[in-house]
């Protein structure tokens, strides 16, 4: 026989209420204390894009080959990744603070996090990083504006810096790539490798090379008193840049540049190239490769000046042009004339 327990089920059921009640008003305040934090911001994924000329699969972002080299999804394993802690990395993946030389600690990340504009500019050695880097704090500290600097090699009307940056900046690129090439080392290379080297270029300018005069054991001694007003000068081996800037002038270019704007001389030799139709691969080479030995050579602005003056360019005009456009005029100039 049961006994029917009316007051054990009414009691049951107080309890699972009074439970269920001290449980939202303090018996599980740790998780009642947790939820009522504010939730942190969480931040967006933003997955890759995948450029369309990229051909994708599960080992490279792109399996086309760019000048001999694929790029991998996962840092390859070499000496330096390993050492840097990057090898097996997805490069999608790599933290800034992973590449910078400091860490955390470079200044840069401080700039960055108030808010101001940094831009990455990528190295491919310690030596270029540590070029890079003094000559921007060098700049800095001399107070140089380069924005200014570079407008002012253009004359009255520069580019746009923000729409054609890269035509901007070109002429002070110029100019400093004039000075290093100047300060190079000359190569070590034997006789016969220089003299075919001078030999191709000029034939490429039009110009002969003439051979070295050799000179007796005798012609070094002292000469006579009389011997000495008879004497003529010896002719003196002249470099290839040399050469090229004393070629005679066959006949003056129809049109000439109007400003020493970098989108001026563009202009002018789109034109000047314009009356050698069926020839201009042939002259584009031309142009390339003389203006080369040009500007490595080291050669006083003013040179380039007085030549560019004889195919007849305003004197004025020349001298505010840099050694790299002063190059490309005299080079196309010489095409019309070769």
């Amino acid at each position: 026989m049961s006994w029917s327990r009316p007051w054990a089920q009414n009691w049951s059921s107080n309890w699972r209420e009074s439970s269920s009640s001290n449980q939202n008003s303090g018996w599980n305040s740790r998780n009642r204390q947790q939820s009522s934090r504010p939730s942190e911001p969480s931040l967006p994924e933003n997955p890759v894009s995948i450029p369309q000329n990229f051909r994708p699969d599960r080992e490279c972002y792109d399996s086309n080959s760019v000048s001999g080299k694929k790029f991998f999804r996962n840092v390859q394993n070499t000496p330096w990744s390993s050492k840097a802690g990057l090898a097996g990395k997805d490069v999608s993946q790599i933290r800034l603070v992973d590449v910078t030389r400091k860490g955390l600690d470079d200044f840069a990340l401080r700039n960055l996090s108030n808010g101001e504009f940094q831009g990455v500019v990528f190295v491919r050695s310690v030596s270029e990083a540590v070029f890079v880097t003094n000559f921007l704090r060098l700049l800095r500290q001399d107070k140089i504006d380069i924005d200014k600097t570079a407008a002012h090699l253009h004359g009255e009307a520069p580019p746009d810096r923000h729409k054609e940056s890269a035509r901007f900046m070109e002429p002070l690129l110029g100019e400093l790539m004039a000075t290093v090439k100047r300060l190079m080392p000359s190569e070590p290379v034997s006789e016969s490798d220089e003299l075919t080297r001078a030999k191709r270029k000029l034939a490429e300018a039009g110009l002969e090379l003439s051979p070295p005069v050799k000179r007796r054991v005798s012609e070094f001694s002292e000469p006579s008193s009389s011997a000495r007003k008879d004497d003529k000068s010896l002719p003196v081996e002249e470099s290839p840049a040399e050469a090229i800037l004393a070629k005679p002038i066959a006949s003056k270019p129809a049109t000439l540049p109007t400003a020493n704007t970098q989108a001026a001389i563009e202009k002018w030799l789109k034109s000047h190239q314009s009356q050698f139709r069926g020839h201009a691969t042939a002259f584009k080479k031309h142009v390339s490769e003389v203006s080369q030995v040009l500007t490595s050579s080291g050669i006083n602005k003013t040179e380039f000046v007085s030549c560019a003056a004889r195919y007849g360019l305003n004197e004025k005009l020349a001298a505010r042009l840099s050694i790299s456009n002063l190059s490309t005029f005299i080079a196309a100039c010489q095409f019309q004339a070769a």
